[in-house]
């Protein structure tokens, strides 16, 4: 019989507003021109200009524009060098989508005259440090389009379907609406010539949204203002090459099949039954067909895959665990919590006949949304088959989930994949943002151990830290069956997950993500396992013996430092020569405005945090945290810190330093912003307030429990429970 689980303190919910002050401002200036350059672009750069000025290659659809691919040198990547001030409103430019080197920009015809003379021979300081940073311009082209690869190599990748190949395209994101319009009437020309709908297989989609993707794709270009996104299917690679030299778009990927760990038929014989109780996890899976399960099911869906083509063993391995893991697994370290589920059959086993695809998962999971309110955790235990062809750049795939459930305001809780032939790293929908994104480890006596060598590895595209928690990934299943995968450490995460939602008073997908890595052991990210398992004893809610946890939730804007100043030392954490000893961590996760187009520099925002300490000569020191972010140059900031990754995690388990004969400790927080001129986004200085959450935990050197009552005294009426129905009782 397990022995008796100590009572814990909840997580305290911060209710302090931080102070902003205006932070220092930047720009462009003569300290900022390469000079050793400088007269090598102007040459290069003007006669590039004079050659797009007199040359006739034009995209038919773009009327008087041309989309204008502007390349920057390496060590100009930082938003700070974005060259606006040569590829200027006032000329005929604007900017419409960032690359992974450079800038797509939109330039009338008139502009190149007005480009090429500053190019020779402007002498603003603003125009001489753009020149002397932008490596090369040249008409966006085939090349371009095709990302790298040849016609051959894409045709090969594309999802054979119905007689043809399937692909996702992107339309050309002009800014201009007159050049939106033409190039709407070349794609619809273009689709009486060539195979641009979807198999005749597909379920069609009922309401409102019944049309072909053709049809869809005009009508998000025109509401968005330039963001079309079709999947279609072409019949031959001369279909092929005809779009890709259409000038209709700008991106084509091809469509990738999704894939499911390895399962064992799961019988229907029980030897422990749920209680149907608890909060609700989505599973979107290959379904739910063990009777003895029916207790727990809060709702089921209409199929999105027929019960043939169904991964069924799959789908009920996984709820098994999502409904009560520890049940099945006394032997290892789980919380003993339960859960119900809903059901949605909507991934096919690796032999089913039909295709099913990508656009129609996104379809189902936008009608969950919409009709499951209640549930805000979802179970996505499946993963593409493969990468996409530039693993650097987050994939469609991903984005339209992590889209989804930033509009939903859920939580999706998402596997790495699992390791297959050669592939070895992340694959999609592991790499969306909005996800918790989790890893596999096996079992050391119980307790979570090495990682798991069946699981794919991160850390992930576009600097983020995937995945950021891990768990155990050989467990048992319905039924007794042992079973291996990343699939089946998602669903121990996404229990724990959606009762950290139950538990919470103000609870926001990104901080039951905030506090379930705070709650993770490791002080430094690791590939495999990310920052640790999210439960050790204490639930995300609780806080530890010895610790106390402040969480809360702030709306940043960009221009400013935000201070939430005065926030106490514990007297458990000075020592007897009065340094402040112990350990800490931060964690802040921002929901990120992203790049519509998914893709390179695909965040637009970003944050930086620290926790700062009052020091012995009364000045404020770092305690976690460098904010040398910004100070770094562009490619180190990016390689070492990591610099655009929406989570902020920093932890300490021991340090002893000087503090102030007065000691108090601040979290100092700044937003900052890129690459707003994409559709959809605000200008800068109309950027509404930007949402973080916050979870910050303090640790005393010896286990002091005494550290939770100090500060919930010294913080009086700025502090409360986060947790719903539980009241703070000071321990006299």
């Amino acid at each position: 019989m397990p022995a008796e689980r100590p009572i814990l303190n909840p997580t305290l919910r911060l209710l302090m507003e931080p102070v902003p002050v205006a932070g220092p401002g930047g720009g462009k200036s003569r300290r900022t021109i390469q000079a050793s350059r400088l007269a090598a672009q102007r040459s290069a750069l003007a006669s590039s200009f004079q050659q797009l000025r007199t040359t006739s290659t034009r995209f038919a659809a773009s009327g008087s524009t041309t989309l204008v691919v502007a390349r920057m040198f390496e060590d100009s990547l930082a938003p700070s060098h974005t060259p606006n001030d040569l590829f200027s409103a006032d000329v005929g430019c604007r900017f419409v989508a960032p690359l992974g080197d450079g800038y797509l920009i939109e330039a009338e015809e008139r502009a190149f005259s007005f480009l090429a003379a500053r190019a020779a021979s402007s002498d603003r300081v603003t125009h001489m440090s753009d020149i002397s940073r932008v490596e090369s311009v040249s008409a966006l082209g085939r090349d371009d389009v095709l990302r790298g690869r040849s016609l051959e190599e894409l045709w090969e990748r594309g999802l054979e379907c119905d007689g043809g190949r399937l692909f996702t395209t992107w339309l050309m994101p002009y800014a201009s609406e007159q050049a939106r319009e033409a190039l709407i009437q070349q794609f619809i020309a273009l689709a009486g010539t060539t195979t641009l709908t979807l198999p005749s297989e597909r379920p069609e989609p009922t309401g409102a949204i019944a049309q072909t993707a053709a049809a869809r794709a005009i009508r998000e270009y025109r509401a968005s203002a330039g963001v079309g996104r079709s999947l279609v299917r072409l019949q031959s690679p001369e279909d092929l090459r005809r779009i890709v030299a259409s000038g209709t778009v700008f991106r084509m990927d091809p469509v990738r099949p999704v894939t499911l760990s390895e399962a064992p038929a799961s019988p229907a014989n029980e030897n422990v039954v749920p209680r149907g109780v608890g909060p609700i996890v989505a599973c979107i899976d290959g379904g739910m067909t063990n009777p003895a399960y029916a207790v727990a099911e809060a709702w089921r869906v209409t199929p999105l895959v027929s019960d043939g083509d169904a991964d069924t063993a799959h789908g009920n391995a996984i709820t098994s665990l999502v409904t009560h893991a520890a049940a099945l697994n006394p032997s290892l370290q789980l919380p003993e919590i339960e859960c119900r589920f809903g059901v949605a059959q909507a991934v096919p086993h690796p032999g089913a006949a039909g295709v099913y695809l990508p656009d129609d998962l996104f379809d189902l999971l936008t009608r969950i949304s919409t009709s499951q309110r209640e549930t805000r955790v979802w179970n996505l235990s499946f993963n593409l088959a493969d990468h996409d062809d530039d693993p650097e750049h987050v994939s469609d795939f991903g984005h339209q989930i992590s889209r989804i459930a930033r509009i939903a305001g859920v939580l999706p809780v998402v596997s790495i994949g699992n390791r297959r032939g050669t592939a070895r790293s992340l694959l999609p929908p592991g790499d969306a943002e909005a996800a918790l994104t989790v890893g596999g480890r096996v079992a050391d006596a119980g307790a979570p151990g090495a990682p798991c060598s069946a699981c794919c590895s991160g850390p992930g595209p576009d600097g983020m830290l995937k995945p950021e928690v891990s768990w155990f990934s050989p467990v048992a299943v319905a039924g007794g069956d042992r079973v291996v995968g990343s699939s089946y450490a998602t669903a121990l995460v996404s229990g724990l997950a959606a009762h950290t939602f139950e538990r919470l008073k103000e609870p926001t997908p990104d901080l039951v993500k905030a506090l379930l890595i705070s709650k993770a052991e490791r002080p430094e990210h690791d590939p495999s396992i990310g920052w640790g398992t999210p439960f050790r004893g204490a639930a995300p809610w609780e806080c530890d013996r010895g610790t106390v946890t402040l969480a809360w939730n702030a709306a940043l804007e960009p221009g400013f430092d935000y201070y939430w100043r005065d926030i106490p030392i514990p007297s458990e954490m000075i020592d007897d020569d009065g340094r402040l000893v112990g350990g800490a961590s931060l964690t802040a996760v921002l929901e990120p405005i992203t790049s519509p187009f998914a893709g390179p520099n695909y965040f637009s925002t970003r944050v930086e945090v620290a926790l700062q300490h009052l020091n012995h000569n009364d000045k404020w020191g770092n305690l976690l945290g460098t904010m040398r972010e910004s100070t770094l140059d562009e490619e180190t900031a990016r390689s070492d810190l990591k610099k655009w990754n929406p989570i902020r995690h920093h932890r300490k388990d021991s340090f002893r330093v000087g503090a102030s004969t007065q000691p108090r400790l601040r979290v100092r927080a700044r937003l900052y912003t890129r690459n707003l001129f994409q559709p959809g986004h605000p200008t800068r200085g109309g950027i509404p307030p930007q949402r973080v959450a916050f979870v910050l935990t303090l640790r005393t050197k010896h286990g002091d429990d005494g550290v939770y009552n100090s500060m919930v005294q010294d913080l009086g009426a700025f502090v409360d429970s986060a947790v719903i129905e539980q009241n703070i009782e000071i321990q006299i």
